[in-house]
């Protein structure tokens, strides 16, 4: 899709400029005939408008300049007379021979116009009855038609040698416009591929079960307890990683419009705290925590529930050594900064960026459970809510921070009015 994707994006691309070359090159093209032509009717007239002179003026030596020759533009006209006879009233650079005059005049009446081309001769020509004489003035157009010759392959030589170029960079230019993209789309065929696996285990353990099930259909419920015990918890842990993938999806379509009010940051974090002590006694953990009062965020209140729950149990699950957890609650300014800090082994700082990509878990240190989507749904939800997180990691403890604006209370009134 996306090589398709890139081959359309450059042959539109290089159409476009294409066609917008062609347009100024062919006008350029058409400009310089119009003038050559105009340039030439004008010598007719003031050749036709000439009085009869006699002998021919003489032409000057052209000026030479360094690497510049000009050349000899041959006018000249003549009168016919009623019985058909001709002679030449006016001449101008290279003189031009009696059977050349003959074939011009020859050639200029059978074209029944006044002016035209002879293009068989080279010569344009323009007409005028004068008195009981036809005057005609010639004048040659093979410097014009070779210099327009020249332009014509002038622009061509440019015209491809820029499709050339033009198509390099166009190439280089769809891979740096389509690079996210790109990203995008490999992010997305690897989340498809990974949530795939991670459902496909609960199931084929689901359908194993139940296979033993069948197989043992004149047993009673409490005889196979164990089977429907298993059977349900990877149910609910399917169920779990489902609503953790919904609530990704959401975040990615508009996780931002979901209905926001002032809330009470301290006052949450306490709670979620307060309701959290119980798990990390069970494991052995000891939380200190460093709280501030009164630090007011506007957000959803089961969000920030959700993204504390998410940091409290990441820190408690990996907290090694001492097993200590601290939770530090401060403002500095306009921002809140939310840290939770465990102790443990370092994190190599190559897969620091890492632990905010769905379902990556690391072999090293971070296989112990769940889908590896715990953090990437606290970083949507921190983002959600015009913050973001981040994450450091020492040879003794891992600490994530999370920056949230702060509301004043000037601000709630306002809120609360509106």
């Amino acid at each position: 899709m996306i090589h398709k994707l890139r081959k359309k994006f450059i042959f539109i691309n290089l159409g476009i400029v294409t066609l917008f070359l062609f347009c100024v090159l062919a006008s350029v093209w058409l400009s310089s005939f119009h003038h050559l032509k105009a340039e030439a009717l004008n010598v007719l007239r003031r050749t036709l408008n000439l009085e009869r002179m006699t002998p021919p003026p003489k032409l000057e030596p052209p000026k030479k300049e360094p690497g510049h020759f000009p050349p000899l533009m041959t006018v000249f006209a003549v009168e016919i007379s009623p019985d058909g006879s001709w002679e030449t009233v006016y001449e101008s650079g290279t003189q031009a021979s009696a059977s050349l005059i003959e074939n011009a005049i020859n050639a200029a009446k059978k074209t029944g116009t006044s002016e035209g081309n002879l293009r068989r001769l080279s010569l344009r020509f323009m007409a005028r009855p004068n008195a009981e004489k036809l005057r005609i003035a010639f004048i040659d157009t093979t410097f014009a038609i070779a210099s327009l010759r020249n332009l014509f392959f002038t622009c061509l030589l440019i015209l491809a040698g820029s499709v050339l170029i033009l198509s390099a960079i166009s190439y280089f230019l769809a891979k740096w416009a389509l690079r996210p993209a790109e990203n995008a789309w490999n992010r997305q065929q690897q989340f498809v591929a990974d949530a795939s696996h991670e459902l496909k285990t609960p199931l084929t353990v689901i359908l194993a079960n139940l296979r033993i099930l069948l197989s043992h259909k004149e047993d009673s419920i409490a005889s196979q307890e164990c089977w429907i015990k298993n059977t349900q918890s990877e149910a609910e842990s399917m169920k779990n990683l489902v609503e953790e993938l919904l609530f990704l999806a959401r975040s990615d379509a508009n996780l931002a419009s979901v209905p926001k009010s002032a809330q009470n940051l301290s006052d949450l974090t306490w709670n979620t705290l307060l309701l959290f002590e119980p798990v990390a006694y069970e494991q052995g953990v000891t939380i200190s925590e460093n709280i501030m009062p009164d630090l007011m965020v506007f957000a959803d209140s089961e969000q920030i529930r959700r993204l504390l729950t998410i940091l409290l149990d990441n820190a408690c699950k990996y907290a090694e050594g001492e097993k200590h957890v601290t939770l530090n609650l401060s403002c500095q300014r306009d921002t809140i900064f939310l840290t939770v800090k465990n102790t443990g082994k370092q994190i190599p700082a190559d897969e620091l960026p890492l632990l905010f990509e769905r379902f990556y878990r690391s072999d090293k240190s971070r296989t112990k459970s769940g889908y590896g989507l715990g953090l990437s749904i606290a970083q949507a939800i921190a983002q959600a809510h015009h913050g973001k997180i981040s994450v450091e990691s020492t040879k003794e403890t891992t600490s994530f921070t999370v920056t949230l604006p702060l509301i004043k209370q000037k601000n709630i009134m306002k809120s609360r009015e509106s």
